[in-house]
């Protein structure tokens, strides 16, 4: 098991088990799911002069929740870029964990620091920042994050086999750093402890950085049906030959148009070929951006038609699943 089967207990009183086996299937209430997951894309909130950690914000966040959880999506990605907290680490990132378990969701949150200038393409591995070793960050924030009962596993980092332009780490080094983080975390909490890749970048980094994720996980930027299941058959195919296991999970599943993702390519011929082809999750952006067509919810908290659409397939699926086990699927957006 992935993660052992684990009782959540709700803020209304209620309680939940959940748990996920070998091959990244989800099953809730001892009962194998279809699940439909977004991760908010905390930067669509910054908009009006606020940010996604004010009271009006998070007052717009609980809305959407309460859709997402009234239409059966109870799986929810948070990619926290550590510069949003610095400074006020503990007090927001409890606005957010509580404001999504009040809401009943299971949440799968992610820290990342690589785009803070101390960063520094990885010159220094255990690099600090304001004064404190970013091991020593990271344990913190994971500390905090693993108190949440509804918190299910969490993402270390962020498609760190993706070298941004003036960027020269070698993937020694970024398996390095990213050990030393998985390490530091360990320290502090047994759930499950995941890192992204992009798939299809170059598998010299993906192997390097995959030992310290519970299981593969890829982000997969592919509009074609066919070139999703290409894609996804050729990740197998590589997993297979180190041993890895055959699951893969796509925690974004977008399409880049340019320097534009449009959620209107994520259709559900491209989510039956992505799991006819063996993903056990699947991802797609965004919940939030500030970008009309990057995003799946309008800027005042109601779906678009393109969520709507998503929401259909997802009911539909569920119901002519009958109740018997079925794939997970998994929607985890990026803002």
């Amino acid at each position: 098991m992935i993660l052992p089967e684990k009782k959540v207990v709700w803020a209304d009183g209620g309680q939940e088990t959940i748990a996920i086996d070998a091959n990244g299937g989800y099953i809730l209430n001892r009962q194998p799911v279809k699940c439909l997951s977004m991760e908010l894309g905390l930067g669509g909130f910054s908009f009006g002069g606020e940010y996604w950690y004010s009271a009006n914000k998070l007052a717009l966040m609980t809305t959407e929740l309460a859709w997402l959880r009234a239409h059966g999506i109870r799986f929810l990605h948070v990619n926290v870029d550590y510069a949003t907290v610095r400074g006020a680490e503990t007090s927001r990132i409890a606005s957010l964990l509580s404001t999504i378990h009040t809401a009943k969701l299971f949440c799968i949150p992610q820290i990342h620091f690589r785009f803070l200038p101390e960063f520094n393409d990885l010159a220094v591995e255990d690099y600090t920042i304001d004064g404190e070793n970013v091991s020593s960050v990271c344990q913190r924030v994971v500390a905090q994050y693993a108190s949440y009962p509804n918190v299910i596993g969490i993402y270390l980092e962020n498609e760190l086999d993706f070298l941004e332009a003036g960027e020269t780490y070698s993937a020694a080094q970024a398996g390095s750093h990213l050990g030393m983080l998985h390490a530091a975390s360990r320290a502090v909490t047994d759930l499950p402890l995941y890192s992204r890749v992009i798939g299809g970048i170059t598998f010299t980094y993906h192997d390097t950085l995959q030992p310290y994720s519970a299981m593969p996980v890829y982000d997969i930027y592919l509009a074609d049906a066919d070139a999703v299941q290409a894609r996804i058959e050729l990740l197998q195919a590589h997993l297979a030959t180190v041993n890895k296991g055959p699951a893969v999970v796509i925690a974004e599943l977008g399409i880049p148009d340019a320097t534009t993702w449009y959620t209107a390519y994520l259709t559900p011929v491209v989510l039956d070929r992505a799991f006819g082809a063996g993903a056990t999750e699947v991802g797609a952006m965004v919940a939030n951006n500030l970008t009309e067509v990057k995003r799946f919810f309008n800027q005042d908290g109601t779906p678009n038609d393109r969520l709507l659409a998503l929401a259909a397939y997802a009911t539909h699926n569920e119901r002519a699943s009958g109740g018997t086990a079925r794939r997970t699927v998994q929607h985890a957006m990026r803002g």
